[in-house]
C-alpha cells in the first residue's frame, strides 16, 4: 500500500528526529583519546586498536601517503603526540580525519627538546625536498628628494632534503598491558629519543648524513677564553649591528659551560652570576649534553628552520626482539632536516674558559 504523503511527511519527520537526537547525545560523549600504549600493544600483537590504527592510517592518507599495510609499523602524526584530544565521528564516515591536525610537532616536542623550547621553526609533513629563499644582504635606499642608486640584494637559497635518524629502544610487553603507567612511559620514550636527535642535529650535526648543525655552519663566531661579563654583551651588540632583535636572542650551552658561569660573577664584590636564574642577560639559557664540551651558541633560534617529512613519527615494532624474556623493541624513525635562513642571526662560542 503506498503511503499517503502524510504519513511519508511523518516517516521523514520521524528518522530527521532520531538523527538529531542521536546526534545530539552523541555531543555529551567525552571523545576517544589516541593511546600509544594500546596502538603498541596492536602493533605487537594484543588486542586490536581499531581507533588508533583509523588515525595512524588517515593522517597518512591525510598528508598524501598511502596505507602500507604493516602490521607493525605506524607513522605517528605529531597532534597525538602532543596528547591532543581527538573528537570524531564515526570512523566509517571518514571522521578519524578530524583528529589529524598539524602545527603539533613543537607542542609534542618542547618538554624533551631545548632547542625546540628555544623557538626553532617547524615546517611539517614536508613531501620532498625543498628550496628556501635566502636574502644576505638587503636592499638599501634613501629618503626623497635624495638620490636613489641601485641596490640589489644578494640572493641565495638554504635546501632542505630528508635525512633519516633511527634509534631502537627495547620495551616490556607487560609493561603495555599496564595501561595505568604505560601511556606516559612509552611517550616519554619516544619523544625523549626524538627530542635528543633534535638537539644534535641543530646543535653540532656534521652533514652529509646528518643535518647541518649550528657549530659546523661557519656562523659568526666569539671567544670563550675567559667568558666574562662583556664576552656575552660583546655577542648581543654583534646580533644588534647585524640588524637582529636580539631581545629575541637565546643562549645554548653544555652543561659545564652552564656550570662555569654559574659560578662566575659578573664583577667583583658582586653575589650576581654571569648565568642566573637560567637566563644570560636576561636572556634564556638552556644547557643540553647534546652541545659538544664547553661550547655554546647564542642567537634567534626561529632563524633555524627543521623540516619535517611525512606525517608524523614512524615507529616499527618487533615483537620479538627478546623472545625468552618477553619484550620487544620499538624503532624511532625521525626524518628531518635542518638550515638557518639568516646566519647573521647567531654567534658561536667554540669553548667557554
Amino acid at each position: 500500500m503506498t503511503p499517503t504523503i502524510h504519513e511519508a511527511r511523518r516517516q521523514i519527520a520521524e528518522v530527521l528526529a532520531h538523527h538529531y537526537a542521536e546526534a545530539a547525545s552523541s555531543l555529551d560523549r567525552d571523545p576517544p583519546r589516541f593511546s600509544l600504549a594500546r596502538l603498541l600493544a596492536d602493533m605487537a600483537g594484543g588486542p586490536r586498536a581499531d581507533y588508533e590504527r583509523e588515525t595512524v592510517d588517515a593522517a597518512q592518507l591525510a598528508h598524501g601517503g598511502t596505507w602500507h599495510g604493516d602490521p607493525h609499523r605506524a607513522v605517528i602524526p605529531w597532534s597525538a603526540l602532543s596528547q591532543r584530544t581527538m573528537a570524531t565521528t564515526p570512523g566509517s564516515k571518514g571522521g578519524y580525519l578530524a583528529g589529524v591536525d598539524v602545527g603539533a610537532a613543537s607542542q609534542a616536542l618542547r618538554p624533551w627538546s631545548v632547542t625546540a623550547r628555544a623557538g626553532v621553526t617547524f615546517l611539517e609533513n614536508l613531501k620532498a625536498d625543498v628550496a628556501l629563499p635566502l636574502v644576505p644582504t638587503e636592499p638599501t635606499g634613501n629618503w626623497l628628494p635624495g638620490t636613489v642608486s641601485d641596490s640589489d640584494p644578494t640572493l641565495g637559497s638554504v635546501s632542505l632534503a630528508q635525512r633519516t635518524f633511527v634509534a631502537v629502544t627495547p620495551f616490556s610487553l607487560q609493561l603495555l598491558r599496564q595501561s595505568a603507567i604505560a601511556e606516559s612511559t612509552i611517550r616519554a620514550m619516544l619523544l625523549r629519543a626524538a627530542g635528543r636527535a633534535l638537539d644534535a642535529a641543530v646543535l653540532n650535526g656534521a652533514g652529509g648524513a646528518e643535518p647541518l648543525g649550528l657549530l659546523n655552519s661557519g656562523l659568526p663566531s666569539a671567544s670563550g677564553t675567559s667568558f666574562a661579563l662583556a664576552s656575552a654583551t660583546g655577542i648581543l651588540k654583534t646580533l644588534g649591528d647585524a640588524g637582529l632583535d636580539d631581545g629575541r636572542a637565546s643562549w645554548i650551552a653544555s652543561p659545564a659551560a652552564r656550570k662555569l658561569l654559574q659560578e662566575r660573577v659578573k664583577a667583583t664584590g658582586t653575589a650576581r652570576f654571569i648565568w642566573d636564574d637560567d637566563k644570560i642577560l636576561n636572556r634564556a639559557a638552556y644547557a643540553t649534553s647534546d652541545m659538544p664540551s664547553a661550547a655554546m651558541v647564542c642567537g634567534d633560534f626561529s632563524h633555524v628552520l627543521v623540516g619535517l617529512f611525512g606525517a608524523g613519527l614512524r615507529v616499527d615494532v618487533n615483537p620479538n626482539q627478546s623472545f625468552n624474556t618477553g619484550s620487544g623493541a620499538a624503532r624511532v624513525v625521525l626524518e628531518c632536516d635542518v638550515c638557518v635562513n639568516a646566519p647573521a642571526a647567531f654567534v658561536t662560542v667554540a669553548a667557554v674558559t
